[in-house]
């Protein structure tokens, strides 16, 4: 069977199940995901997306935020006051990226690479911040309602989010004063940088 056949029973199959589990108004988000996890090799993304429910945004229940506080070292992995979940979400990015390529679309599954949203996502999965479906910079801002609070007082472990339009953006975890880790691109690599290089509108979003 050639490609465009296995396409079509994909999207089938999906269009199938988007009616059956209530998700045909997230139809083209769902697909646009396991398009996306087959053409990077993203298996685990591909069956994320095809076990959607309901709105595809249920996050897993936590307990409130607790204040600790980690000190800086060299490579910038910690510095300042942040909660302790944000500076686990930290480490755990920290842990995933390094080494890693980026890949636009993928999520760090499996040992590859991944890209900014496929960064924290994956740490929050990994961490049992947040059980939904795999968010954008563009859906994240909807998806955080559910974990989050907006700030601005960015702190070690807060999420910093940039939206320049569209479905065009970025996003990484702060890790210090001015700076973040992220993917940045294929060109840069996943590393922490300057929160200054990057351009848009910036927002903070903290744990809760």
């Amino acid at each position: 069977m050639n490609t465009i056949a296995w396409l079509m029973l994909i999207c089938a199959a999906l269009l199938i199940r988007g009616v059956s589990k209530g998700r045909v108004v997230e139809l083209p988000t769902d697909l646009r995901d396991m398009l996306l996890g087959a053409l990077t090799g993203d298996m685990e993304a591909v069956k994320e997306a095809a076990g959607r429910t309901g709105d595809g945004l249920q996050a897993a229940t936590a307990s409130g935020e607790v204040a600790g506080t980690a000190s800086a070292t060299a490579s910038g992995e910690v510095a300042g006051t942040g909660s302790s979940k944000g500076v686990a979400l930290l480490r755990e990015a920290q842990r995933i990226g390094n080494g890693r390529p980026y890949i636009w679309g993928a999520t760090f599954a499996n040992g590859g690479g991944g890209d900014c949203s496929g960064l924290v996502w994956r740490a929050m999965k990994n961490l049992g911040y947040y059980s939904g479906a795999r968010f954008t910079t563009y859906t994240f801002p909807v998806a955080a309602r559910s974990f989050a609070t907006v700030v601005t007082d960015p702190q070690p472990g807060d999420i910093a989010v940039w939206q320049k339009g569209g479905v065009n953006g970025h996003m990484g975890v702060v890790s210090g004063p001015g700076r973040f880790y992220s993917a940045l691109s294929k060109r840069s690599g996943v590393k922490d940088a300057p929160i200054s290089s990057i351009s848009g509108r910036l927002s903070y979003y903290r744990l809760r």
